[in-house]
């Protein structure tokens, strides 16, 4: 425990543990996408697919970090850590989805929809993460 009362949490092994959570997400909405897309749209639009599942989940990566280094501040600290955490995906996903939309190397409608449905996927996953997270922090149950 620290001296505000919250629980000592290993910010290492919290991110790793966020890290792996995203590349699971990702391998999961991946495999659910990928034969659909490949069977109705075709080749190009499934690496556009895969391509946008990596922006999403390396956004999410880069989410995690801001989290990880609040994690033992305190609880008003931490809650700020998970707010500039949704700032940090929000602008490396827009940052590297503008980067690869612009190279031409994907179709870009199928990539700028694959990267929308799976920054949700991922978010969705990254957030209930973080809810168990930020209750073993304060203390609450898990």
């Amino acid at each position: 425990m620290t001296p505000s009362g919250q629980r000592h949490t290993d910010p290492l092994a919290t991110l790793l543990r966020l890290v792996a959570l995203s590349a699971i997400g990702g391998i999961v909405a991946g495999l659910a996408a990928f034969v659909p897309v490949r069977s109705i749209w075709g080749d190009a639009a499934t690496v556009a697919m895969l391509a946008g599942l990596a922006v999403a989940v390396l956004g999410g990566w880069f989410g995690s970090i801001p989290i990880v280094l609040t994690i033992n501040l305190g609880p008003a600290a931490f809650a700020s850590g998970v707010l500039a955490g949704l700032g940090a995906r929000f602008l490396a996903t827009a940052v590297v989805a503008a980067l690869v939309h612009t190279s031409g190397l994907v179709v870009s409608d199928a990539f700028l929809l694959s990267v929308g449905v799976m920054h949700l996927l991922i978010l969705a996953v990254d957030v209930t993460a973080q809810i168990r997270l930020s209750r073993r922090v304060v203390g609450g149950a898990a």
